[in-house]
């Protein structure tokens, strides 16, 4: 049972790490597009693939909070 609660403890730390480095790689898409005068959809290629961004972006999200919630009720027991 105490091998189950670590895996789920490094579950959420690479959850959270997912999620920080795809908020850190969109705010430097933002930083590089602003200073080179280009909309975010021009620099990453398109319309789609800023809808493909922004799903990633909530998707880990999700992710980290539904993997806190399940260590949580993981840690209660």
């Amino acid at each position: 049972m105490k091998l189950v609660k670590v895996l789920n403890f490094i579950i959420f730390i690479i959850s959270i790490i997912i999620f920080l480095i795809t908020v850190k790689l969109f705010y430097t898409s933002g930083i590089a597009a602003d200073e080179l005068g280009v909309s975010f959809s021009d620099l990453i290629g398109g319309d789609f693939e800023v809808s493909l961004s922004w799903y990633r972006l909530f998707l880990s999200f999700i992710l980290t909070v539904l993997t806190l919630i399940n260590l949580l009720l993981k840690l209660k027991k």
